[in-house]
């Protein structure tokens, strides 16, 4: 009876050591696969942001060129009012820009913030998933 003991208490340090190493696994694997998804997001993010505001430019000087060939058609040309329009766009655009670049930071503050629940969750069950493995000796599900 004490062999007994003494070989169950052996095998529950074994399995509980077993049950370590595969969460420090895991937790290592998990780990590495959210900073290489939120490193790709930013990067996506990013260019996304960039192709945006070129794309935001390029619209803006199409209409200022497009209201300018009206003008100089209808001989309407005023050149203290082309150069006001011009300086009042740059600086819509310029805003534009900042409040893009405020979403995309409140954006990323709030993934941060809930990725951790996440990632606490996911913890959590992969725990219980590999006790359950341990205890019954066969795979869940």
């Amino acid at each position: 009876m004490r062999q007994n003991l003494h070989q169950l208490l052996k095998d529950k340090e074994s399995l509980s050591w077993e049950l370590d190493e595969k969460n420090n696994t895991l937790e290592q694997n998990i780990s590495a696969l959210k900073h290489n998804t939120e490193k790709e997001i930013s990067t996506i993010k990013k260019s996304n942001s960039e192709l945006k505001e070129k794309l935001l430019v390029k619209e803006s000087e199409y209409r200022a060129l497009a209201e300018t060939i009206n003008m100089l058609k209808d001989g309407n040309v005023d050149a203290n009012t082309v150069y006001d329009v011009g300086h009042v766009k740059a600086e819509v655009m310029r805003l534009q820009t900042e409040n893009e670049s405020l979403q995309v930071r409140k954006y990323r503050w709030t993934c941060l913030h809930t990725s951790g629940r996440v990632h606490s969750f996911i913890h959590s069950f992969i725990h219980s998933f590999i006790y359950y493995e341990l205890i019954t000796g066969k795979a869940a599900g």
